[in-house]
């Protein structure tokens, strides 16, 4: 009995001696890229769906750490719409070991890519790569699972994300598509026009999980070139255009198709469909591109004739994750080639009152 009595007594002084490590917790917010769904925000164009969070895995790295390290704590969640605030905002909270004063945040939502978990590296999260998303803004993969958003800050000062969520600083997120439309209008009533197909070829067939890393102090830049995988291959040219489409949008006259200029990038996609109520394709989702990689060809028949547009190449331009590629296209009353009036631009997505970013490639002859 003594002897019990005895061993009993150090495991104590053994569980006692211990060292415990101390922890902290930290609040991270994630904003909602654009207004959280069209019927929260009706004057601005907002896609439903496109903001939500489904799901989330939340990496925090001590700053000190090099890329064989792996996370400090980690966290998966699968119902992130619980975490998410009536405008959007997902709001997650995790518990970091107290020495630590400086993170690297990594992390995805409604991610498709596979074999990332606590155990993942720096190394192993800056390489992958996915290769899964909706087609267009009509899919239901787009309504259930959602666009995959995701980013790498750097050197995040623990302090700043101590605090309650209302006084702690946003971290914005990029969504890993671009996406791409067309916008139709004429200059007579009279004029019969009828968009027979869309195709777009080169398009890659799979996505950077993650775009460059960018540090705290520069968490609210946006991308300004493509990701694109080195393993990543093109793809034969796809429709985007499953019906014909009938021009009947006319412009008025002092109306164009072409971004004024004091019109930020919402402004002028509002205005294409609210005022002018341009004809025009669904959104089409893509994958990040190189310049000169992707062509869209234009079918159009003019009072029954059948025209075809040269391919017309994206050059000049990357096709940049969370970037809107929109194509113009106008029918003058005495037609001789739409090609002259065939205009790109390509325009951060969802950002109100925002003009960086803003590319804008010379009409096509």
């Amino acid at each position: 009995m003594l002897l019990l009595v005895a061993l009993l007594s150090a495991c104590r002084e053994d569980d006692a001696g211990t060292p415990q490590t101390k922890v902290r917790t930290i609040s991270l917010n994630f904003p909602a890229i654009q207004p959280y769904t069209a019927s929260r925000a009706d004057d601005v164009n907002a896609v439903t769906n496109e903001s939500t969070f489904h799901t989330a895995d939340i990496w925090v790295f001590d700053s000190n750490t090099d890329d064989n390290a792996t996370a400090a704590a980690y966290k998966h969640i699968e119902d992130a719409e619980r975490y998410t605030t009536a405008g959007g905002e997902l709001r997650i909270e995790l518990t970091i070991p107290e020495e630590i004063t400086t993170v690297d945040i990594y992390v995805i939502t409604n991610s498709s890519a596979t074999g990332l978990d606590a155990n993942s590296t720096r190394s192993e999260l800056q390489a992958a790569t996915f290769n899964s998303k909706p087609d267009n803004e009509t899919s239901s993969d787009l309504e259930n699972k959602g666009l995959l958003m995701s980013r790498i800050i750097t050197g995040i000062p623990v302090e700043d994300l101590s605090g309650g969520y209302d006084a702690n600083t946003q971290l914005p997120l990029e969504r890993g598509v671009a996406k791409i439309a067309c916008f139709f209008a004429k200059e007579s009533e009279s004029t019969q026009a009828e968009i027979t197909n869309i195709t777009v070829s080169g398009a890659t067939n799979m996505g950077s999980v993650f775009p460059a890393a960018v540090t705290y102090n520069a968490r609210t830049s946006r991308p300004d070139a493509a990701n694109v995988p080195t393993e990543a291959e093109t793809m034969s040219g796809f429709s985007i255009l499953p019906t014909p489409l009938s021009v009947s949008a006319v412009l008025d006259e002092g109306e164009s198709l072409a971004r004024g200029d004091d019109e930020d990038a919402q402004e002028y996609v509002d205005r294409l469909e609210n005022t002018i109520h341009a004809d025009h394709t669904n959104d089409y989702y893509l994958f990040e591109a190189k310049s000169d990689a992707i062509t869209v060809t234009i079918s159009y028949t003019v009072n029954g004739e059948y025209r075809e547009s040269i391919p017309v190449t994206l050059n000049q331009i990357d096709v940049i994750r969370n970037h809107y590629v929109v194509i113009t296209g106008y029918i003058p009353d005495q037609l001789q080639s739409m090609e002259t009036d065939l205009n790109i631009l390509v325009i951060p997505w969802g950002i109100k009152g925002n003009e960086e970013g803003i590319i804008e490639v010379p009409p096509f002859i």
